[in-house]
């Protein structure tokens, strides 16, 4: 063992979900219901620690980049100084996200899931919304603790092959592949059974694990 992480005062209060960032020597990860925890990573020392508000749920990997932390609450958008923990910039999305999901780079906009408006983009320079990828209803209660059907991705999207598409399991049973441009839906794969998991590719295959358990294969084509 290189260190433990007690520093912090007491403990973290609530339980850790999702994998760490890391970057410049700086290791990110949030507590469920808590906030942002800021270690050193060589040390372990605690560097900072944001909580309350929108920020408080953090179910997801942070996204760390160019020196700053970006991450979702509620129903907003955080780009965080990765030193300090400051906000830089946020905003409010107009929507619930209430999902563990990342936020993924595509090189002009930041796509992730939300808990009500399917798989949204937003513009990397202006913070301001692009577009809102097409979801049918989720077939289960959403992961925003709503029992209403609810257009929901769950789960980390994934950039595939050559940037311009990105795809993402889908509460709704279907895997799905949009335009990164526009987000206008190119494939769907009904499944018939929701996913709560995000999914993977090799460049050729595309895979996810529904509810059920079953692991599923998908042909990106060209």
């Amino acid at each position: 063992k290189v260190w433990s992480g007690s520093g912090w005062k007491g403990d973290t209060g609530n339980p850790f979900a999702g994998a760490p960032g890391c970057g410049e020597g700086v290791l990110v990860f949030g507590a469920h219901w808590s906030g942002v925890h800021a270690n050193d990573a060589k040390t372990g020392r605690p560097l900072w620690f944001r909580k309350g508000g929108d920020i408080r749920f953090q179910g997801a990997t942070p996204l760390v980049s160019g020196g700053r932390v970006f991450v979702l609450g509620t129903k907003s958008l955080f780009e965080l100084d990765l030193k300090t923990g400051e906000t830089v910039r946020s905003v409010d999305l107009g929507t619930k996200v209430d999902v563990p999901t990342t936020v993924i780079d595509t090189g002009r906009l930041f796509v992730f899931g939300t808990a009500r408006r399917g798989l949204l983009a937003v513009d990397k320079k202006t913070f301001g919304v692009v577009w809102s990828g097409e979801v049918g209803d989720s077939l289960a209660a959403s992961a925003g603790y709503d029992c209403r059907p609810e257009p929901c991705v769950p789960t980390t999207p994934v950039l595939l092959p050559g940037g311009n598409r990105v795809a993402a399991a889908c509460a709704d049973g279907t895997v799905r592949i949009w335009t990164v441009a526009d987000g206008k839906t190119v494939t769907t794969f009904d499944t018939a059974c929701p996913y709560t998991a995000g999914c993977a590719t090799d460049g050729k295959l595309l895979f996810a694990a529904d509810l059920s358990g079953k692991l599923r294969a998908f042909n990106l084509g060209d």
